[in-house]
């Protein structure tokens, strides 16, 4: 939206020349108009649009803002001329440029393609492999050792760790001088003694979080039994040398006075969990001791650099073999051409008069590397760096904030606060200042909200021709999850009736000059994972409201794309005549697709009676697997899809603009992979190595018009919303995984455990937990601001926020209770007592309370609206994804006529006791000779208190632990007043051990929403009995 009228700020943003410019944009701000701004300003002053070097952080960005100033320049034909040429791109596309210009002086081949679609990741497992078997035949006593101390089953682990940690390391320019003199630099002793100072500041820090905590208890007891607990504190309080912390920490306290408060001994329970860490962190006999473990790691750490050297060297040979590299290279080539050739540096320094940087926060070492070789006191930058949330994509806020502490004090440049918020309603933003003058200082998050970064109401239409009478002042809906609920179901429930309470009621939000009565597109939630998505959209399908999803998908594992698998292992078999088990799984598999829709009965008859060559399915496989030898990869592929005429049938599922990205996706795939010289093989590894890989995820949207959008908070970056909900705070914030093997640290190094009976860790793990935690709370905060800064009217939080804050508010939340948040919902609960009046408990809502009644969706009438599912997931049978458990076991061999007809038997017997009312049974319906079983189960003493209890049947769930995500299907559950009884059917055999961990699974969920004891049961309808599981 242009801007008519320019605050003081934004003109100095537009106007200001001759130096480095960081300008600081709040969310809402007006930033991209105040950068469009400039570049026209610019272009009209006489610099012509070729002259800029503008760099964004998406394709999409750079594509937005050449049509802002297309639209500006409607009047320039000269520079509109200009604009398909002008350097308006990302940071990776400006590098391929450089690099296709001035190639030759790196003996590199302008014909070089880039690796988008991830093939070398197969080429890089296979180097890896071939490196650990040569190791394995010149039986190296040193890789010996390592696989020794570090392998139990199998080297796998260990090969993916090594991988991922060169992934971190190559993001270092000089990764390869860096590997090459590692030992010098990591294991020199005055660094160690150095690192060694941070752990003992580590120390220091937990025992200053034990002062803070003890000034609260002096609050809450009587100044006798404070000194008491004083005293016990007090030489640890005082301690400054490694000895001392390790002397004074064997601390015990005297036994809890009735008269304690619940504060106190809240507060005294926290002080003694720092003491333990105290105790953990000084495991080690002295400091001596604490550096000869560091070196006990030195041979294992050395080998594993030998490797990385070799395996880089190797994929080195491949890519320059093929003319296929990363985006990494190319942005480490395009370094290398403007560090050590001065010519080339001074040409591109000297063809722009201003580089122009977008979304600064989220800049990586690599790309500051290159800026600050290329430019000449000319860099003008824009960002926020409390909206920096890709760490994960290696982005360093550091860079951001570096500059800001210099150029507000003139050093190097200038620095312009844009904080004036044009998007949000007055409300929105005090209530969004109020949380996060608490949540981040300088201490914490190098931000001094309260002080440099607070928002300022700037949209004075909210106040005059778009004000209204409602209150749009934070709420959060508070509920108190009952006893067999699911808190993604009850949330997701009363999110939806709360949206159709405010269609009915006409609840009226902004639209351009005018209020309007609310409609279905005003209405986002957005959550911080996709994991529960698909239970938001079959509630709100049982609601009746339309919903449409934006995420992110993987490329190639969906159910589509295995139908596209499972024909190219068929081809394979048929080319060599092998018509194994393997064979018959896939040919099941394509037989049950959405391309045949063969029944089990028929599928039952193929198998049985060796039919497969009769069939339909076999003639087209054989058909292409004649020509398999004269095909390449993109020919095969398009030859799949035109014999199996795969893109007529995907007009019987739906979704073909998606289904028909992801084929091209394909074929582009299939292209590189033939410049690789690889076979149908080596495609088919291709695939299984993706689908369960995390790597090739592509933007995911289920179109519908006029529907209340469900996306994650990343995905809603740069975007606004007038209605946002906030439900499932308390989920665990997804912490990066600190049990690898090898773990890397810019600072630190490559960490790992030396073997002295067990693997253990040196002290460099602790002062990397911490930086590392440290480091995720601070983007966690960040992207909880990105989340609220997207609501433009108003803004509700969902969850149970019952608990009591154990923390007073001071200018800010206490630095060690927000470094120790895990969830949103700690966040909330540490505000409480400025929100109090903000959280409205569920009565208050008018809200129905039957959704507290809701065990089962309505599955049936969904699966009658979305046929689409039930063909895919039958596709998907033989496939297990790793992100996704399933809590069940699996068949995993064919079966005989006699096991299918008991299977039969079995699932008739499921069906009836889903069905039938337990309390007042009916026995009509049912067929005769299953009746005896369904009585016996009903006369089993698991139901004697049936009457008195509720009773839920095929409960169906989905959780999240350890980042996988677990799914299943509980038969039937038992509500007593005091426990829930788990009762899982069986056929017959109740002694596999993989029923019990099934079981185990459903209990593990069930703590997650109950205090009540559970007590787990197996059935054995066949033999009328039952086997408790403990």
């Amino acid at each position: 939206m242009m801007m008519k009228n320019w605050t003081n700020e934004q003109l100095e943003a537009i106007n200001c020349e001759g130096t480095n410019i960081l300008v600081s944009a709040g969310a809402g701000s007006g930033k991209t108009s105040v950068l469009t701004e400039r570049v026209v300003r610019k272009i009209n002053s006489g610099t012509k649009i070729n002259e800029l070097l503008v760099l964004t952080f998406t394709r999409a960005a750079a594509e937005e803002m050449k049509i802002r100033i297309q639209e500006r320049l409607v009047d320039n034909s000269e520079q509109l001329d200009l604009l398909p040429t002008a350097y308006i791109t990302t940071f990776d596309s400006f590098a391929a440029s450089v690099l296709k210009k001035y190639h030759f002086l790196l003996n590199l081949n302008s014909n070089y393609q880039i690796d988008e679609n991830s093939v070398l990741l197969l080429e890089k497992k296979r180097i890896i492999d071939k490196i650990f078997d040569q190791y394995y035949q010149s039986k190296d006593e040193r890789f010996l050792k390592l696989i020794k101390d570090f392998c139990l089953k199998d080297d796998k682990n260990l090969k993916e760790n090594i991988l991922k940690l060169n992934d971190k390391i190559i993001l270092k320019y000089d990764y390869q001088d860096y590997l090459n003199n590692y030992e010098q630099i990591n294991f020199n002793i005055e660094k160690i003694n150095a690192d060694k100072n941070l752990y003992f500041d580590l120390i220091k820090e937990k025992i200053n979080q034990i002062d803070s905590l003890l000034n609260k208890a002096s609050n809450e007891v009587d100044i006798d039994r404070y000194h008491l607990f004083f005293d016990c504190l007090n030489s640890l309080l005082s301690a400054n040398t490694y000895d001392e912390y390790k002397n004074n920490s064997n601390i015990s306290f005297k036994n809890a006075s009735p008269k304690d408060s619940e504060q106190f001994k809240s507060i005294k329970k926290q002080i003694k969990s720092n003491i333990d860490e105290i105790v953990d962190l000084c495991k080690f006999e002295n400091e001596t001791d604490m550096i000869d473990k560091v070196y006990l790691t030195k041979d294992n750490i050395l080998l594993v650099v030998e490797i990385l050297k070799e395996f880089n060297k190797q994929l080195d040979i491949v890519k320059k073999e093929n003319q296929i590299y990363e985006f990494i290279d190319i942005t480490r080539f395009s370094i290398k051409l403007v560090k050590e050739y001065p010519e080339v540096r001074e040409e591109i320094k000297n063809n722009f008069k201003e580089i122009l940087i977008d979304e600064y926060q989220d800049t990586n070492d690599l790309q500051e590397e290159f800026i600050s070789e290329i430019s000449k006191n000319n860099v003008y930058l824009v960002g926020d760096i409390k909206q920096s949330i890709y760490r994960f994509r290696n982005a360093n806020p550091n860079l951001f904030q570096e500059k800001f502490e210099l150029y507000k004090n003139n050093q190097g440049g200038l620095k312009i606060d844009l904080n004036r918020n044009f998007r949000s309603r007055s409300e929105v933003i005090s209530d969004i200042n109020l949380l996060f003058d608490y949540l981040m200082d300088y201490s914490l998050t190098k931000v001094n909200y309260r002080e440099e970064h607070r928002l300022i109401y700037g949209n004075n239409k909210y106040s005059n021709e778009l004000s209204n009478k409602a209150d749009n002042h934070l709420e959060l809906y508070n509920y108190s999850l009952q006893p067999g609920q699911n808190k993604v179901e009850v949330e997701a429930y009363l999110i939806g009736k709360d949206i159709l309470e405010k269609i009915n009621n006409k609840y009226l939000v902004a639209d351009k000059d005018n209020m309007r009565s609310c409609q279905y597109s005003d209405f986002t939630i957005l959550i911080d994972r996709k994991s529960h998505f698909d239970t938001f959209k079959k509630m709100f399908s049982y609601l009746g409201i339309p919903l449409k999803i934006r995420g992110e998908e993987k490329v190639i594992n969906t159910n589509h794309i295995l139908v596209i698998n499972s024909i190219l292992k068929l081809v394979d078999k048929c080319y060599r005549n092998s018509y194994d088990l393997e064979f018959e799984k896939s040919f099941y598999s394509l037989g049950r697709s959405f391309l045949f829709g063969l029944t089990d009965e028929e599928l039952y008859n193929i198998k049985t009676k060796k039919e497969y060559q009769n069939t339909e399915i076999y003639k087209k496989l054989h058909e292409i697997a004649v020509d398999l030898k004269s095909l390449s990869l993109k020919q095969l592929l398009e030859k799949i899809i035109e014999k199996f005429d795969i893109y007529m049938k995907l007009i019987t599922i739906g979704n073909i603009k998606d289904i028909c990205l992801r084929i091209d996706y394909l074929l582009k795939t299939c292209d590189l992979l033939g410049n690789l010289n690889y076979q149908i093989s080596d495609l088919i590894e291709y695939f299984d190595l993706f689908f369960a890989s995390e790597e090739l995820k592509m933007p995911s949207i289920e179109d519908e018009a006029g529907a209340v959008l469900l996306t994650s908070i990343h995905q809603s970056k740069g975007l606004e919303f007038p209605i946002c909900y906030y439900p499932l705070l308390d989920s665990k914030f997804n912490k990066k995984e600190m049990s690898e093997k090898f773990i890397f640290s810019k600072q630190f190094g490559i960490i790992t455990s030396y073997q002295e009976d067990c693997l253990q860790q040196t002290f460099y793990h602790s002062i990397n937990k911490y930086q590392d935690t440290l480091e995720d709370v601070q983007e966690k905060l960040r992207l909880f601001y990105v989340a609220l800064t997207r609501s433009k009217e108003k803004m509700i939080m969902v969850g149970d926020f019952n608990q009591e804050p154990n923390n007073e508010l001071n200018e800010t939340v206490d630095f060690y209770d927000r470094y120790n948040y895990k969830t949103y919902r700690d966040v909330i609960i540490s505000l409480k007592d400025i929100i109090r009046d903000k959280i409205k408990d569920i009565e208050t809502l008018q809200v129905n309370k039957d959704y507290l009644n809701i065990k089962r969706l309505d599955y049936d009438s969904l699966l009658n609206q979305e046929v689409e599912p039930i063909n895919i997931k039958e596709v998907n049978i033989n496939y297990e994804i790793i992100e996704q458990k399933k809590a069940s076991k699996k068949i995993n061999k064919l079966l005989t006529e006699t096991e299918l007809n008991n299977l039969d038997y079995g699932n008739k017997l499921h069906y009836y006791l889903e069905m039938i009312d337990f309390k007042e049974p009916n026995f009509s319906l049912i067929e005769e000779d299953l009746i005896p079983k369904i009585k016996a189960f009903l006369n089993c003493d698991l139901l004697n208190n049936i009457n008195d209890s509720k009773v839920y049947k095929e409960y169906e769930f989905i959780y999240n632990s350890n980042q996988i995500e677990n799914r299943g299907v509980i038969d039937l559950i038992i509500e007593e007043s005091d426990c829930l009884k788990v009762i899982d059917y069986k056929m017959k055999n109740i002694d596999d051990e993989a029923y019990e961990e099934q079981l185990k699974t459903y209990r593990d969920y069930l703590k997650t929403i109950t205090d009540k004891k559970i007590e787990l049961y197996l059935y054995s309808i066949m033999e009328e009995k039952y086997k408790s599981i403990y």
